[in-house]
């Protein structure tokens, strides 16, 4: 099963934005501030939560005194201007379709009663920890046993998009369940930090960082074959795979064979040609709204 979607060019120009930023920092030199402009443009084409890079490095300028110049410099602006215009496009069709996507978007990330927003909570929370186990288990303790330093600038423009992005899918998911991808750009910025701390590590340290690898591997081992089966009500992700793959093979294959399927996603239309081994043209999604009462 192939799909193809607006995350992989989204994690590009999430890196190249980040990049640029990082080479202004280190030589200061004014080509950065466009080449990052023209980055960042097409980081919110790819997809609109590149608005949060924007954000927690702009909060990190601010954070450090030695990085305000950023900041006062008016090749920053026009920068940005370059990056809204690349983005214009898709706010003048916004205006001529009364403002549609983003409304489609506040409306998927903050306003849903598909859950009581604690199992939502809980519910991101665990897929995070089972999907970054290593990485984020490292991470968490190694920060902790570096507290003292962590906030310290080199460190803290790692940290601030790191945890910025991580926490505010973690508000949202008060709100409205919260699919796993969302959080991936953070492991961006949180690998690097977690190399950073590698490269420098003292060997009194291993034995834990070791044992918390392990700790979140088997959890994984664990609870990874279990979690599909308590996940299953609304939450999607891999209860809806586990579901389709035990629900979708008990249906007559002269039932679906030659037929239109349409369905709500694309996943949804990767999961069910995946599971009933049709021809990928064979399943369309016509991004239509799930009946609110529908299991």
């Amino acid at each position: 099963m192939l799909q193809v979607t607006y995350n992989v060019p989204m994690i590009l120009f999430w890196s190249l934005s980040f990049y640029c930023f990082l080479q202004l920092l280190i030589t200061q030199k004014t080509r950065y501030y466009y080449l990052g402009g023209l980055a960042v443009g097409c980081l919110l084409l790819a997809k609109y939560t590149g608005i949060l890079l924007i954000i927690s490095l702009f909060l990190g300028c601010l954070y450090y005194k030695d990085y305000r110049f950023i900041l006062k410099s008016m090749h920053l602006y026009v920068g940005l201007g370059l990056a809204l215009l690349l983005f214009s496009p898709v706010l003048i069709w916004n205006f001529q379709h009364d403002w549609m996507s983003f409304k489609f978007q506040l409306n998927h990330g903050f306003h849903s009663d598909a859950n009581h927003p604690l199992v939502q909570v809980t519910s991101y929370l665990l897929h995070n920890f089972i999907e970054y186990n290593i990485s984020l288990v490292a991470l968490i303790v190694l920060i902790w046993q570096q507290r003292k330093t962590v906030f310290q600038p080199q460190q803290g423009m790692l940290f601030f998009p790191t945890f910025f992005v991580l926490f505010f899918f973690l508000a949202t998911s008060f709100f409205a369940p919260t699919d796993i991808n969302w959080s991936a750009p953070a492991f961006f910025t949180g690998l690097i930090l977690l190399a950073h701390y590698l490269s420098a590590l003292q060997r009194k340290i291993i034995p834990y960082i070791l044992f918390g690898m392990l700790s979140g591997l088997s959890f994984t081992l664990v609870v990874g074959d279990s979690q599909p089966k308590f996940t299953i009500n609304k939450l999607g992700g891999w209860g809806m795979s586990y579901a389709l793959q035990k629900i979708l093979p008990m249906i007559p294959e002269e039932n679906y064979q030659n037929k239109m399927i349409v369905t709500e996603t694309y996943q949804l239309s990767g999961l069910v040609a995946y599971f009933l081994k049709l021809q990928p043209d064979s399943v369309i999604n016509m991004g239509l709204k799930r009946p609110r009462n529908c299991a």
